[in-house]
């Protein structure tokens, strides 16, 4: 029998990989990555879609995000616009190809959720927050550690 160390090491790999796997394959658009349409969700729901904010939210360097903003620009997903009152500052705004993305992807983690909710009491789904709680809030200051 395994130990619950292995038992939960491996449940959180599977959980990651399974999700990023039905995810991909749930939002098949030929020639775009998870990862773009993870840019293009962050550019969706930005209240303040500038590359610096953004790249602050997806813990990517600005370049990366440029790169990355480039090549949604490219395939027809992202604009890029100036700021009005200060040049220097950097929009991005998703096109309507993007928001059918989002809406797609919306959709996908809502079904994901109320799946989950029907599979648990309420009960459950408690100690189930507070223990994601716990696992996240352990995640972030790792996160804060190596950046």
């Amino acid at each position: 029998m395994q130990s619950a160390h292995a038992t939960l090491n491996q449940m959180l790999v599977t959980l990651f990989n399974d999700i990023l796997r039905i995810e991909e394959s749930t939002l098949s658009v030929p020639g775009l990555s998870i990862r773009e349409v993870h840019v293009i969700e962050a550019v969706c729901e930005a209240s303040e879609p500038r590359m610096t904010v953004l790249a602050r939210q997806l813990h990517v360097t600005p370049g990366s995000l440029s790169v990355a903003v480039t090549t949604l620009q490219r395939k027809g997903y992202l604009l890029r616009e100036q700021g009005r009152e200060d040049k220097r500052v950097i929009y991005i705004r998703p096109t309507e190809k993007a928001l059918k993305i989002q809406d797609k992807h919306k959709a996908f983690h809502q079904e994901m959720v109320e799946a989950v909710m029907g599979l648990i009491s309420d009960q459950e789904l408690t100690i189930l927050l507070k223990a994601l709680d716990s696992v996240d809030r352990y995640f972030t200051q790792k996160e804060l550690e190596h950046s």
